[in-house]
């Protein structure tokens, strides 16, 4: 969504444009931390999120903004790639292509993302740091929670994390829409012992 400024008596106005300006049909990209395997995964899918709600190691973090499920205008595909190795699950994000490692296949069918290259229309820069071997991608709009996210990395591992593909941290890796909530969002009440489900996602707090 695109910001009209006006400047009227020395005051800054500042008022919202058509909000056609905002695509339409896109979804919330959640971030979640699997506890079991140290690692930042995402998903956009309910069927997918509804299944992660059922493991006790994989917890609910945040929505780091909407995203489209087809190709449009400046964006670009958000691959992810999943390595099964000694019973374990690693999961790369990139938007280039990459050499991947053996035992790795690109998640092509239940994660189809794309992101946006550039600014504009009210997108917000997304930043990202990875573990040293570019999984556990941790993704947030701001870059100060990033730079937190790394420095306590480096306290209890001695690691500095690199950022995503061995770019600069400091640099936007992609844009998204800010998420707009919607009354779908809601998860349903638990019953007592039964963990909520999710018709689509709604944003917890996380640092």
């Amino acid at each position: 969504m695109r910001v009209a400024f006006a400047f009227f008596s020395g005051l800054l106005l500042v008022a919202p444009l058509n909000a056609a300006d905002r695509p339409e049909n896109l979804v919330p990209l959640m971030r979640f931390y699997d506890t079991k395997f140290n690692e930042h995964i995402y998903s956009y899918s309910t069927e997918e999120m509804n299944k992660w709600h059922q493991l006790t190691h994989v917890k609910e973090h945040e929505i780091i903004g909407d995203v489209a499920t087809s190709k449009l205008p400046g964006t670009v595909p958000l691959w992810r790639a999943v390595r099964t190795e000694n019973n374990q699950s690693r999961h790369y994000y990139y938007l280039e292509a990459v050499k991947l490692p053996p035992n790795t296949f690109v998640d092509a069918e239940s994660f189809k993302v794309y992101v946006w290259t550039k600014p504009g229309d009210g997108r917000v820069p997304i930043y990202c740091t990875t573990w040293i071997d570019a999984t556990d991608a941790f993704m947030h709009r701001e870059l100060k929670v990033v730079e937190q996210n790394r420095e306590e990395t480096e306290k209890s591992t001695g690691r500095l994390r690199p950022g995503m593909a061995g770019k600069n941290f400091k640099t936007p890796v992609f844009y998204v829409y800010p998420h707009v909530t919607k009354e779908k969002d809601d998860p349903e009440k638990p019953t007592e012992g039964k963990p909520a489900t999710v018709t689509s996602n709604k944003k917890t707090d996380d640092t």
